[in-house]
């Protein structure tokens, strides 16, 4: 029995000790690799590549040949009173045609339709990796904020836990009220099932995070209390420019929209204009039978084709085309309002959250040094025990403060890298947890 209870403590050493520590570029990378749906979007954006070159295809000579053979009996009329009453035609036919066009602004414009789609299809391509990079944001934030605060939870645990203790001597002893020792109790209950629940939402946030990136073994780095002012300065670099908001992919969506809607127009309006084509083809016959009235024949043509009257689609076309383009007008806008609205929002709670960091970088110095003054008094016995679980708490408390605020700045800053289209950046979210 020992030496299997040996066995599994050395096995969960092993592990925990050699469990992969990401940070979270490294997280959203392997998520990026994992996403079924990432790949998925990404064959689409290469097969709408192809498409343009289908459409190019016309713009080329069109090639083709024939091979047929044909066998026809023919019965004359008996009134004729002929004696060849019976007549036999066999023929192979041996053809090659040629179709080029030379004018052709309906195709035109239409190639031109299928890039700026192609562009569309590689925007929601670029969506559905942002929208992965939300999901996955989440969940390491998540993980990162219960991972920290357990372990303060366990210190604040065992404070109440000596507490509880101390109270139920001093009950015995008539120093205290029942009410009081059962206060303490309480408090010290309380501290066991909130840190349960922290423990029971990490397990299930780390199962969120390892369907995303496949990996079930690993931990977060631990945080830091001391960020230094020049890793702050350079997460500040993303609002030096204040419309950068107009490179999210919402806006370039609406842009390319608006540049698609307009093409659409084109081609619509270009169903007016006439088209110019060549065709030329040749032909050579082989048949034993002098039914057969040609050897071979050959045929160009040059074909000017002019629209006159569809029944007025084409102009209804054309003003529904031009209808779907004033409205990409209004969708570009309306991109633009919520982008910058978006970014200011974010703008603000980055910049709060960043005060707010300075100021509890300065009491965290005071409650360290608070700490460190009331553990010598303790081992001088100037101090209790319980004056140094206080200060701990102290401590910890302002430590609970620390991990909310890291947490809302880091998020801000994520969603201004969003917002601004600009995961360059990515890598200083490491810098900071």
């Amino acid at each position: 029995m020992k030496n299997k209870f040996f066995v599994f403590l050395v096995c969960t050493l092993f592990t925990s000790l050699y469990a992969e520590s990401l940070t979270f570029s490294q997280t959203y990378n392997l998520a990026l690799d994992k996403s079924n749906e990432i790949l998925s979007s990404k064959y689409v954006y290469q097969s709408r590549k192809e498409d343009i070159n289908q459409v190019k295809a016309n713009l080329y000579p069109q090639l083709s040949g024939k091979v047929s053979y044909s066998n026809m009996y023919s019965q004359l009329n008996e009134l004729l009173e002929r004696d060849d009453d019976k007549e036999r035609e066999r023929n192979l036919e041996y053809n090659i045609s040629l179709r080029q066009n030379i004018y052709d602004p309906e195709l035109y414009s239409k190639i031109r339709m299928e890039r700026k789609r192609v562009k569309l299809s590689e925007i929601t391509y670029e969506k559905n990796k942002q929208e992965l990079f939300n999901t996955t944001f989440e969940s390491y934030i998540k993980i990162f904020k219960l991972q920290n605060r357990i372990s303060l939870l366990e210190s604040k645990t065992k404070y109440y836990g000596y507490l509880n203790d101390a109270a139920k001597k001093k009950y015995k002893l008539s120093l205290m009220s029942r009410m009081d020792m059962l206060e303490a109790e309480v408090d010290y209950n309380t501290s066991k099932i909130e840190l349960k629940k922290e423990k029971q939402l990490l397990v299930t946030a780390k199962n969120d995070l390892a369907q995303l990136i496949e990996i079930s073994d690993f931990t977060l780095p631990e945080i830091s209390y001391n960020i230094g002012s020049e890793k702050l300065n350079q997460l500040k670099a993303i609002l030096e420019n204040e419309e950068a908001y107009l490179n999210s992919l919402e806006v370039q969506e609406a842009k390319i929209s608006k540049e698609y809607s307009k093409e659409a127009l084109d081609n619509a309006f270009d169903a007016h204009l006439p088209k110019l084509s060549f065709d030329a083809s040749y032909s050579k016959y082989y048949s034993p039978d002098i039914a057969s009235d040609y050897e071979n024949t050959s045929r160009y043509m040059v074909a000017l084709t002019i629209p006159i009257y569809q029944g007025g689609a084409v102009n209804s076309r054309v003003k529904s085309s031009r209808l779907k383009y004033n409205s990409t007008l209004e969708d570009l806008k309306l991109s633009q309002k919520k982008s910058k609205t978006e970014f200011l929002e974010n703008k603000s709670e980055f910049e709060a959250a960043l005060e707010s960091l300075e100021l509890y970088n300065t009491s965290l110095k005071s409650a360290n040094l608070y700490l460190e003054s009331i553990e010598k008094a303790y081992e001088k016995d100037l101090k209790s025990i319980i004056d140094l679980y206080e200060a701990k708490t102290k401590l910890d408390e302002l430590k609970f403060s620390y991990i909310d605020t890291i947490s809302n700045l880091i998020t801000a800053y994520a969603n201004l890298l969003r917002v601004t289209n600009n995961f360059e950046k990515i890598e200083l979210i490491d810098d900071v947890i």
